[in-house]
């Protein structure tokens, strides 16, 4: 993903994180409750390539990581206030492929030649978690403000019979902006709601990350909805002679267990 100087990722960090004081201080006084559980199936198909000493190594054509494969992903939102709420969400994501080298490719500091029988493991572990900001709060229509950091920690590693094993790892820890957003056709007792959200940040010359989402979602009871939808992750991030360029989509699959009833004292 992405590796910057220290001074330049504090700052990016403070920034992000210096929106989420100043929005709780405006709070109106009583306690407010509401949470949120969700738990996800994402169908994700992989593409993008990682760069070790200026050699660009490809998921899909270097190391076969070319199909859809199966995530899953975790989130918690919890809202103590009465237009603000903490949000965290883990995915740990698992990607695998095998490929015959159609071109020599240095990776992890391995040479693997030509005609080479090559399986790979990709491994990232992303975390993220912050505040948001109510701005609309209406029975219809609800938008709200993200600010936070996210993690994540990418293993990848190539094996062939002949050569060994070869380990790239990189840590990444950056700032997240973004909104969400949902909307309900009818007011008193919605049968199904629409669901958006987007996620990112821009370093500049080092890189970039979003992440989009939305869904369709069908109330099967009071507090269980189960939604449909797709998600776009897009990231490219770079230093020096290291670096990716990353990129998952496909279709998600979501049970959320809600609660927005409020209660007041």
């Amino acid at each position: 993903m992405i590796h910057v100087s220290v001074v330049h990722l504090m700052f990016a960090i403070f920034t992000a994180f210096l929106i989420a004081p100043t929005l709780i201080a405006q709070e109106t006084p009583g306690k407010v409750i509401r949470y949120e559980v969700t738990a996800s199936w994402l169908g994700l198909t992989p593409s993008g390539n990682v760069l070790t000493n200026s050699n660009s190594v490809d998921f899909v054509s270097d190391l076969g990581i070319d199909r859809r494969q199966s995530q899953v992903g975790f989130s918690f939102f919890m809202q103590p206030w009465n237009r603000g709420g903490m949000f965290v969400e883990v995915i740990p994501y698992r990607f695998s492929g095998e490929n015959t080298v159609s071109r020599s490719f240095r990776f992890g500091g391995v040479t693997y030649p030509v005609n080479e029988s090559l399986s790979a493991k990709a491994t990232l572990n992303y975390v993220s978690f912050g505040y948001e900001h109510g701005i609309v709060s209406r029975r219809r229509l609800s938008v709200g403000l993200q600010a936070g950091a996210a993690y994540i920690g990418v293993r990848a590693r190539a094996t062939s019979p002949s050569i060994g094993s070869a380990d790239v790892n990189r840590d990444v820890p950056f700032p997240l902006v973004g909104f969400v957003a949902r909307y309900s056709p009818v007011a008193t007792k919605p049968q199904f709601s629409i669901r958006g959200a987007i996620r990112g940040m821009t370093f500049g010359s080092y890189g970039r990350y979003i992440d989009g989402s939305g869904g369709l979602g069908f109330n099967l009871s009071r507090h269980v909805m189960l939604e449909a939808g797709y998600r776009v992750v897009d990231g490219e991030g770079h230093h020096k002679t290291r670096g990716a360029d990353l990129n998952f989509r496909g279709p998600t699959i979501t049970l959320r267990v809600h609660d927005d009833s409020f209660e007041r004292r």
